[in-house]
């Protein structure tokens, strides 16, 4: 089985993942880490991959999904 913690690369979860162009201040690269923000969710979203980060609130288990331009977090717990 598959599960994957996306540490730092969602640090606000109600705002980088409906808009994944977000940074914040830790980004050393905002277009690089956008990318990467988008690119992981993007896999997440694709292969169904069950996640969890440092930031996502209580229950922190879940899946990403799409949600129009971005994704949304389904909690499992």
């Amino acid at each position: 089985d598959t599960f994957m913690i996306v540490a730092d690369i969602v640090h606000a979860v109600d705002l980088q993942l409906p808009n994944p162009d977000i940074g914040v201040v830790y980004d050393k690269d905002g277009a690089e880490a956008a990318q990467s923000r988008k690119r992981v969710l993007d896999m997440l979203a694709t292969d169904n991959i069950p996640c969890s980060g440092g930031h996502f609130l209580s229950p922190g288990i879940g899946r990403i999904r799409r949600a129009g331009t971005g994704y949304r977090f389904h909690s499992e717990a």
